[in-house]
């Protein structure tokens, strides 16, 4: 996952000369119209918020990926296997339903699908999926039972998340916030969040990585940034709909440092911070909304928090760290990763 980045005075680092650099306001243009306090330590039971999550299978990834080990997204596949992808590895992987974890891209692919850092990986229909990565391509595949099949591609933004909005792909990328595009073509429909538009291009590109989620049917858009404690809701026409505030949400500080040279460092000023994770589509009322507490501390366990948020109202409430670390599907099947385990497992959402 990619850091998160929010722009604060600058520390004195040894040798450095520094220099405070003074931004401009990152507040949200638009009016906070609800918030979620999740450092008040109030919250309710999953089962009340979301219903009963019962796993019905998992699988162990052992050593057969070659990259982190940690599955970034991952989509259902054929014959109830999964796919996943994960950005240390330039790769797609496939699990069956038998358990079996293999790679399943071309050994010989055309430069134009090669897969380089992704981020997302979408099912787009029964027999195609999508590959989202950090390119200006948007990779479309079949699968022929042992591997995937290229099919066509289409011009986009790099994009650090991904979600379908009926027959178009929104994407979140570095340059550019959120836009929707076409399938078939790629081509532009609808520009999304102003809010995060900025004049200083590393603080630009901190706060325009980040998250996007919402159902393949003509439904609301949901994204925040990974430096801002925002969430923003948008419908498919671009209008804003509200603003969540999540309190208690502490997303990655850093200091930019000026050294005796005028070169610019960035350098980490926090010990523990909250990594904006996952919109993941419960139904067409609810979007279940994750973080991840990263603490510093040696050998301690990340936290995985959740938020059940109103896709109408933006109204948020906070359900602790009960639920597993969701990394794909949608209601009412979901795929979770155990990071002590090192598992992917299916749930079934139950009311």
């Amino acid at each position: 996952m990619i850091a998160a980045f929010a722009l604060i005075g600058c520390n004195r680092a040894s040798g450095d000369q520094v220099t405070r650099l003074n931004g401009p306001d990152y507040r949200p243009k638009a009016a906070v119209t609800s918030s979620v306090d999740v450092s008040s330590g109030q919250k309710i039971s999953h089962t009340a918020a979301i219903g009963q999550l019962r796993q019905i299978a998992s699988y162990n990834l052992g050593s057969a990926s070659s990259g982190s080990g940690q599955p970034q997204d991952a989509a259902f596949g054929p014959d109830e296997s999964i796919f996943f992808v994960e950005p240390a590895a330039p790769e797609v992987f496939q699990i069956t339903a038998d358990g079996e974890v293999r790679s399943v891209l071309p050994q010989q692919i055309s430069p134009d699908f090669a897969v380089r850092t992704p981020t997302a990986i979408l099912r787009l229909s029964d027999s195609q999926w999508a590959v989202v990565d950090r390119t200006s391509k948007l990779k479309v595949f079949s699968f022929d039972g042992e591997q995937l099949v290229p099919v066509r591609t289409a011009s986009v933004i790099d994009a650090t998340d991904a979600c379908l909005l009926g027959d178009s792909v929104v994407l979140r990328g570095a340059e550019k916030p959120v836009q929707r595009y076409r399938l078939e073509d790629g081509q532009e429909l609808q520009q999304y969040g102003e809010a995060f538009e900025h004049s200083f291009w590393l603080v630009r590109r901190r706060l325009a990585e980040g998250l996007v989620g919402c159902r393949d049917t003509d439904s609301l858009i949901a994204t925040t940034s990974m430096a801002l404690p925002f969430v923003y809701g948008y419908t498919p026409d671009g209008t804003l709909q509200w603003v969540t505030e999540v309190k208690g949400l502490t997303p990655t500080a850093v200091s930019l440092v000026k050294t005796e040279t005028g070169q610019l460092r960035v350098r980490n000023a926090g010990a523990n911070f909250d990594l904006p994770w996952r919109f993941t589509p419960l139904d067409d009322a609810r979007m279940l909304f994750q973080f991840l507490r990263i603490q510093r501390e040696p050998a301690a366990p990340t936290q995985v928090h959740s938020i059940v948020l109103s896709t109408r109202t933006g109204h948020g409430e906070y359900v602790g760290t009960e639920l597993p670390w969701i990394v794909g599907g949608a209601w009412p099947r979901l795929i979770a990763f155990d990071q002590e385990s090192g598992a992917i497992s299916i749930h079934l959402l139950e009311k």
